[in-house]
């Protein structure tokens, strides 16, 4: 018998094997694509600056940028948004609709 993909949602037992945890949602995506795009816009500006020998301004701000070390104020932005986004699931009642769910009786289809 082949059963509908919307079994796996809401069937207790596949609830219960999540268990607890706090999924990845639309904020870390977005925060992953903005992270992405600056570097890159820098990366791309330093070059533009390097090939053209553009001096001043922004082209004296991106070149001074070093993104061996702003990597770990990355990492620790991925960590603030991780708890943010946590806080947030938890302050929303997000969890306790996991449990509802999880208490809803599935009829057989048998």
């Amino acid at each position: 018998m082949i059963r509908p993909a919307t079994d796996c949602v809401v069937n207790p037992v596949n609830v219960q094997a999540a268990g607890n945890s706090v999924r990845p949602g639309p904020v870390s995506s977005a925060h992953s694509v903005f992270i992405a795009l600056f570097i890159g816009g820098i990366e791309g500006l330093q070059i533009i600056s390097q090939e053209s020998g553009a001096t001043g301004g922004l082209w004296s701000i991106t070149n001074r940028l070093d993104l061996q070390n702003m990597g770990f104020v990355i990492i620790a932005t991925f960590v603030a948004a991780r708890f943010v986004s946590v806080g947030i699931y938890r302050l929303r009642g997000y969890d306790r609709l996991d449990a509802e769910v999880s208490t809803v009786p599935i009829a057989s289809t048998d």
